[in-house]
């Protein structure tokens, strides 16, 4: 993942609903910040129901003023003017085109910021780099937390919910078979 957002200035992750989509974007994003000495910002578009309001919304995640007299777009194009920036855009699928243009008109105003999209589709620009997140394999009867994401997955969670909790031969049946019924999907 960090390759893709060194070598691309935008990148989407695609799948399903639930996949972890958001989870593997904020991880990259992390792990790349060091690589973007500007900062990396990230904007939840989930709730967003009208695209009109898109730069407002990022403009406030990136932590830019509100100013009557400029444009929420403008105030975006000037900041990423000159800047190393990653910007992730979670949640998208809704607002396809107007995310399209969007991310267009800031890429042809700054020549180092790099998007980091979820979507269940891509925005089909010009030189995206579309990265699918596939549903977790789902366990075979012998698995464990050690060798099955979606078993380790299921650990963890439970655990956080109640701290005694361990995979074990009482359980282990019933957990996987929860595992399998929720086909790969955390």
């Amino acid at each position: 993942m960090r390759k893709a957002v060194a070598q691309a200035r935008l990148v989407t992750l695609t799948g399903p609903g639930g996949v972890g989509k958001t989870r593997v974007a904020v991880r990259a994003a992390h792990q790349s910040a060091v690589d973007f000495p500007d900062g990396v910002s990230i904007a939840e578009l989930s709730g967003l129901r009208d695209a009109e309001f898109l730069p407002n919304t990022v403009a406030t995640a990136v932590g830019l003023p509100e100013i009557a007299s400029s444009e929420p777009m403008d105030q975006l194009i000037d900041h990423f003017a000159d800047k190393q920036a990653l910007l992730v855009l979670d949640t998208c699928e809704h607002l396809v085109d107007a995310m399209a243009v969007f991310v267009d008109i800031l890429l042809s105003h700054s020549s180092r910021l790099v998007f980091l999209l979820t979507s269940r589709q891509p925005v089909a620009l010009p030189g995206e780099c579309v990265l699918p997140i596939p549903p977790m394999r789902s366990p075979e009867a012998d698995a464990d937390a050690e060798n099955n994401d979606a078993l380790a997955l299921f650990v963890s969670r439970a655990k956080a919910a109640l701290p005694s909790f361990e995979l074990s031969t009482e359980n282990r049946s019933e957990v996987i078979a929860l595992c399998r019924r929720l086909d790969g999907i955390p």
